[in-house]
C-alpha cells in the first residue's frame, strides 16, 4: 500500500499536482490519499475508487505570512492513524516548513519518497536548508533533469533520486482545425511565476499584423485584472469539460511562465496537437524536445515570442490541411515521449 500525502484539496484544487495525484492513485493498486483541508470543509470519503483521509488545518499568521497548521479533530486522528499504518509514503508536495516539522515524526522508520512538484528544493533560504536536513534519509522523485541536478549538488546520492516525468492524460482525441486561428493560455493568472504580465505586449504585437487572431484565456488568480483589460475571450475558471472543449478548438498554446517544475498544461495541449510557444527555460526544453512540437524563445524577448505565434498563423492561413497534419504529428510525438502507460509503469516500480 502507498499513501499519497497531498497539500492540496483534491476536490477543490485545480492544480496540476492535485490532478497528478488522483490520476496516479487511480492507476496504482491499493493507493490511498491523505490530504490537508480547512477544518470547516466537508468532503466525501472516496474519490472514484480511492480511499480518502484528511488532516484538518487552520490558517494562522506568523510574522507577515499566513500558514496553515494541523489541528486535532476526528478527521485528523483518522488521517494520522492511516499515515502510521502506511508502509510507503509519497509526499506529493511539502507543506510549509512549520507544518512539516510538526508531522515529521510520523515519517520516521518509513519508506518515504518526496515528490518535487514544488520549488522548495531550488531555494537557498532557512526553510530549504531545514528541508534537506530533515529529508536526508528519504528518496526523491524529480520530474525533470534540472531538479535532479540540484539534488545531486546538494549532496543527495544519485541512487536515491528517481527521474520520472509527468504524463499525458488525454490519448484518444479528435484533431481538427476551425476557421479562426485561436491562441490559448491556460493557467493561474499571476505575474511572478506564470508570466501573465508578458501577455498584453505579446497580443499587441501580434494584433498589429493579424487582427483576426483570437486569444482565449482560461484561469483565475491574483493578477486577473491584467487580462480583464484586454480584448480577449476571457473565460475565467472553467470545468474540466469546458477546458477540453477549448483545447479541441485551439490552434496554439502560449506558455509564458518564468519557471516551472513541470508544465503539465504543455502535455495537455500537445495531446490535442497544439504547437507551444514558451520561454527556453530548463523544464520547458525537457518537454519540447523536437522542433515539430513548437518554439522555445530566448527569455524574455517578447518580439521573438510574438513572431513565433505569427509563423504558425501563416502556416494555418496557407493550408488548414497542412496544419491538421502538423497537429497529428505533435500528438504522436508527445505520446511517444510522455505516454501514460509508459510513465505509470515507471511509477509503479517505485510505488508498489
Amino acid at each position: 500500500m502507498v499513501c499519497f500525502l497531498l497539500k492540496a484539496d483534491p476536490f477543490n484544487s485545480t492544480t496540476g499536482t492535485a490532478k497528478w495525484t488522483v490520476e496516479v492513485a487511480k492507476s496504482i493498486p491499493n493507493s490511498e490519499i491523505i490530504y490537508f483541508k480547512d477544518w470547516k470543509t466537508k468532503n466525501p470519503k472516496k474519490l472514484s475508487s480511492i480511499a480518502l483521509y484528511s488532516i484538518d488545518t487552520i490558517t494562522v499568521k506568523i510574522g507577515k505570512s499566513y500558514v496553515y497548521l494541523p489541528i486535532m479533530t476526528k478527521n485528523s486522528i483518522k488521517g494520522i492513524l492511516k499515515i502510521i499504518r502506511c508502509k510507503k509514503i509519497y509526499l506529493v508536495d511539502v507543506p510549509n516548513i512549520v507544518f512539516f516539522i510538526l508531522i515529521y515524526p510520523l515519517f520516521l522508520h518509513k519508506n518515504v519518497i518526496v515528490g518535487l512538484h514544488g520549488f522548495i528544493q531550488r531555494r537557498n533560504n532557512f526553510s530549504s536548508l531545514l528541508f534537506y536536513f530533515l529529508t536526508k534519509n528519504f528518496y526523491f522523485h524529480a520530474l525533470n533533469p534540472y531538479d535532479k541536478e540540484i539534488l545531486i549538488k546538494r549532496g543527495i546520492p544519485e541512487n536515491k533520486i528517481y527521474l520520472i516525468p509527468n504524463f499525458v492524460y488525454y490519448d484518444n482525441v479528435n484533431i481538427t482545425v476551425d476557421n479562426v486561428f485561436s491562441v490559448l493560455f491556460i493557467g493561474r493568472l499571476e505575474k511572478y511565476q506564470k508570466g501573465i504580465d508578458f501577455i498584453p505586449e505579446i497580443i499587441r504585437r501580434v494584433k498589429e499584423y493579424a487582427k483576426d487572431i483570437e486569444f482565449v484565456i482560461i484561469g483565475d488568480g491574483p493578477d486577473k485584472e491584467i487580462i480583464e483589460k484586454l480584448d480577449v475571450k476571457y473565460l475565467g475558471k472553467v470545468s474540466e469539460e469546458r477546458k477540453i472543449q477549448e483545447l479541441q478548438k485551439a490552434d496554439l498554446l502560449i506558455f509564458p511562465s518564468r519557471f516551472e517544475t513541470f508544465g503539465l498544461v504543455l502535455l495537455e495541449a500537445q495531446a490535442f496537437g497544439l504547437p507551444v510557444i514558451a520561454w527556453n527555460i530548463p523544464t520547458n526544453s525537457f518537454i519540447i524536445r523536437d522542433p515539430i512540437q513548437g518554439k522555445l524563445i530566448e527569455p524574455w524577448k517578447i518580439c521573438d515570442f510574438s513572431n513565433a505565434i505569427l509563423s504558425y498563423y501563416e502556416i494555418f492561413k496557407k493550408s488548414k490541411e497542412e496544419y491538421i497534419e502538423l497537429k497529428k504529428k505533435i500528438h504522436s510525438k508527445i505520446i511517444e515521449f510522455f505516454g501514460k502507460e509508459k510513465i505509470i509503469n515507471e511509477l509503479s516500480k517505485i510505488l508498489e
